[in-house]
């Protein structure tokens, strides 16, 4: 993943979809303050408060509140919008 993130995702054979990030990017750089009616569905896991590399448990608390502020901002961009909150879940769902 590290190596995906830090060079390959610009390469369009680094997945099997063969999608151009950039070309996205830079199609849509991110900045939509609305999508509308686009359904949105968002599941959000509760990763930190289970995280064994993070021994403080207030720390683990508070990002979890950070992510979690996060994910309901994305949710709110959407008028047709589902979230589900996935407290037993960690990063991979």
């Amino acid at each position: 993943m590290r190596e995906f993130w830090q060079a390959a995702w610009k390469q369009t054979d680094s997945t099997a979809e063969h999608i151009d990030f950039r070309r996205v990017l830079a199609d849509d750089p991110l900045s939509a303050d609305q999508f509308g009616e686009l359904p949105i569905r968002v599941l959000t896991a509760a990763s930190f408060l289970g995280a064994p590399f993070i021994a403080d448990e207030n720390t683990r608390h508070a990002l979890q509140s950070e992510w979690d502020a996060l994910q309901r901002d994305f949710h709110a961009l959407s008028s047709d919008k589902q979230a589900v909150y996935l407290e037993q879940s960690g990063h991979f769902m």
